[in-house]
């Protein structure tokens, strides 16, 4: 650590930075700010060589996240800020970590072990000063007598009139010595030293549980042939496992070619919702169900091709089998995501499928890397670093995209209104009001539609236009009102246009039905 000084100065200029950019503000650009501040502080602080390429691709979504957040502003930008700032100071501070789950943990184990920095930062201060020792050890001997004396204090000051009485004016004294000290104040400036600290302060631990190495090494164990010869262990154990393998992908292959055939002829080509399906159902458990078998397929394929099988001379059918079971969970896969999007196509977009989507795409890369595995003769640990950088890299891509926007758009110009939720708009973000508000004869026609239909249950809670128009304008007048209060750290651009193109709407009934 630099001059001890230093680091101090930083940390007061640092919470006067964090008071000014958040005290009774939004989020906006105050965050992205602040962040850098603080990235920048721990590299400054601790300026090792080598910082690694890992802390490079977090500060890519630091920058990514933060100039999105200012742009749409939206939950999941914010979100994934967050992520990218942890894992970029998770990877500063912990040398040995190698993937996005360990960065990310990384920054956890700092954060919570920081009152043990602190303490071990104070008694490396207090080295070789005298006044110092002298005031810590002063203050370790009197916190416990002074805390227990306050306590009793309390409870006779409440318990005697007469004790209250005569220490009223005491306790007057000290209420007006602090009546002007914020309790909030202080705990949302302890807040933000809790950040602070874990950029100035050095990590006295270091977290990075996943091997570096790429490649899978043949080990050979010393004591193997001493067993073998002993009787202990038996060649036959080993080819058993392999004619395991064997039966176990020759079987998953033939009941999963049925599955992917039934599909294939069913649903890729040609489906129509029937009369009476419910397609919810077959939709929502179906997917969830082959979701999780997909992930046991990972998990069986990892089992069999791990250690000596990967060495074995006469593993070839073993892999062509695996080969074939991971291509067919690949169309599997393809499968779950038309299944998707027929709910898509019959009921409109929704912030759950599109993460479905996500994840079955984040489910193929994740299926050719097993393959990529196996052939290539990777670790597991190679596994984990590249599908973790894929699905960061993924998400705060996602990040660009204004999903609320999107949504909106989609359901408005949908081709089938009837099975629109039109609830569903009062979710979405504050932002697309205007949108909305200009397309409300749309959601009109929408609602009319659902209540035509024949024979089927009214699902929508909303199906007055002048109901729903209210909400939508007391929720829109709201958030301009909670904007009107913040001033230039809470700025983005959406925001800003929507106060430019909304007018605020007073005389709102917030509980219309």
């Amino acid at each position: 650590m630099k001059n001890q000084p230093i680091p101090a100065l930083l940390a007061i200029l640092g919470l006067l930075l964090f008071n000014l950019l958040f005290w009774e503000q939004k989020l906006g650009i105050n965050l992205p700010i602040f962040s850098v501040f603080l990235i920048g502080l721990a590299v400054y602080v601790h300026p090792e060589k080598g910082i690694k390429k890992e802390f490079y691709y977090s500060f890519f979504g630091v920058i990514l996240t933060g100039i999105m957040l200012c742009w749409h502003h939206s939950n999941f930008s914010i979100f994934m800020h967050f992520i990218s700032v942890f894992m970029a100071l998770g990877t500063l501070k912990n040398k040995d970590i190698s993937t996005s789950f360990e960065a990310v943990m990384g920054f956890v184990f700092v954060y919570v072990q920081a009152p043990v920095t602190w303490a071990k930062a104070a008694k490396e201060r207090q080295r070789g000063n005298k006044k110092l020792t002298n005031l810590f050890s002063f203050l370790k001997l009197a916190f416990i007598p002074f805390i227990v004396f306050v306590l009793f204090f309390i409870i006779y000051k409440n318990a005697n009139p007469k004790f209250d009485e005569l220490t009223l004016s005491i306790t007057d004294s000290i209420t007006e010595l602090f009546k002007d000290i914020s309790f909030v104040r202080l705990v949302f400036l302890f807040f933000g030293f809790t950040f602070i600290s874990v950029a100035i302060f050095k990590s006295y631990n270091q977290l990075g549980f996943i091997s570096a190495e790429d490649n899978l090494l043949r080990k050979r164990n010393s004591n193997y042939a001493k067993n073998l010869k002993s009787g202990m262990v038996h060649y036959t154990d080993f080819k058993n496992e392999y004619r395991s393998g064997l039966l176990v992908f020759a079987a998953l292959n033939l009941l999963l070619l049925l599955v992917n055939v039934i599909d294939i002829n069913w649903i890729w080509f040609g489906f129509e919702v029937p009369q009476e399906f419910n397609l919810k159902s077959f939709v929502h458990e179906g997917t969830y169900l082959l979701i999780f078998s997909i992930i046991l397929s990972m998990g069986i394929f990892l089992y069999f091709f791990r250690g000596s099988l990967n060495f074995f001379s006469a593993n070839k059918w073993l892999k062509l089998l695996g080969n074939i079971w991971i291509t067919q969970n690949v169309i599997l896969t393809i499968s779950v995501f038309i299944r998707n999007y027929h709910y898509i196509d019959y009921h409109g977009l929704a912030g759950k499928r599109i993460g479905v989507i996500v994840f079955l795409l984040l489910t193929v890369f994740g299926l050719l890397s097993l393959i990529y595995k196996v052939n290539k003769l990777k670790t597991t640990a190679f596994l984990l670093r590249l599908n973790g950088w894929f699905i960061f890299f993924t998400l705060i891509t996602m990040t660009v995209v204004n999903w609320d926007r999107v949504m909106a758009h989609h359901n408005l110009t949908h081709d089938n209104p009837v099975e629109i939720d039109v609830d569903y708009y009062l979710s979405l973000d504050e932002s697309v009001a205007p949108m909305l508000l200009k397309n409300i004869n749309i959601i009109e026609g929408q609602m009319e539609a659902h209540l035509k239909r024949p024979n089927k249950e009214v699902w929508l809670r909303y199906t007055n236009i002048n109901a729903f128009k209210s909400q939508l304008e007391f929720r829109a007048s709201n958030y301009l009102e909670r904007l009107e209060e913040t001033e230039w750290p809470s700025w983005n651009w959406a925001d800003s246009k929507m106060q430019k193109t909304t007018a605020l709407v007073t005389s709102v009934n917030s509980n219309t039905p």
